[in-house]
């Protein structure tokens, strides 16, 4: 099977969705900070324009 590379940045912004969406667990009151960076994330990593690249949703 042949991988296919996912751009850097998009790989970046997936690990940062993840260490966030990690620290949302950790129990402290008041978690805007996080949750506006987990959006802002989520936009990022799904108007990434490695997506509409044929390649992008075939795997």
């Amino acid at each position: 099977m042949d991988r296919f590379p996912f751009p850097a940045d998009l790989i970046r912004a997936q690990q940062m969705w993840h260490d966030t969406y990690r620290a949302l667990a950790a129990p402290r009151p008041r978690r805007t900070a996080e949750l506006r960076r987990l959006l802002h994330l989520s936009v990022e990593i799904h108007g990434h324009p490695f997506w509409a690249t044929p390649a992008g949703p075939y795997f």
